[in-house]
Parts: structure tokens; C-alpha cells; sequence
């Protein structure tokens, strides 16, 4: 069954946030989060090198966070 195929109810309606435990992970989740939405989709990660790798399946920002401190992105979601 293609990803495409696959029909995700209300996952189109937000901007998605995938936090980094694995490259390979993290890459499976952006290809199919990206071929489901065409929102934002934020990748929360504690390494510099896989930027580009993330952007080029579709993430829309990169996030660098050095010690897990994600808090901001409380305030970001409740302006939306």
C-alpha cells in the first residue's frame, strides 16, 4: 500500500512538529507527513548535519535545540 493512498483523517488541519530520535526515522516520517499535509512541518533535532538532508524531503524549518528545551513552541502553536 503507497503512503498516498493512505487517508489520515484531520492530519491535514495543523502544522506538524517531528522531534529527531533516529535520521532514518525522523526521514520516514517527513516523506510521509509531507505527502499527507501541506503545512509546515517542523523538525526538532539536537545535530547541525542533518539540515539539509530534512529540507530536501520536505521539512519547512529546522530546528537546533542543544539542550531539549522546546518550550517556545507552546507559545508559537497558541498564536496560530
Amino acid at each position: 500500500m503507497e503512503r498516498e493512498s493512505i487517508v489520515v483523517a484531520g492530519f491535514n488541519e495543523a502544522c506538524k512538529y517531528i522531534f529527531e530520535s533516529s535520521l532514518a526515522l525522523s526521514c520516514r516520517y517527513i516523506q510521509c507527513c509531507r505527502s499527507w499535509t501541506s503545512k509546515p512541518i517542523y523538525v526538532i533535532t539536537e545535530s547541525f548535519n542533518p539540515r539539509a538532508i530534512y529540507r530536501g524531503l520536505g521539512a519547512d524549518h529546522i530546528i537546533f535545540t542543544r539542550t531539549g528545551e522546546v518550550g517556545f513552541l507552546l507559545n508559537e502553536s497558541e498564536s496560530e
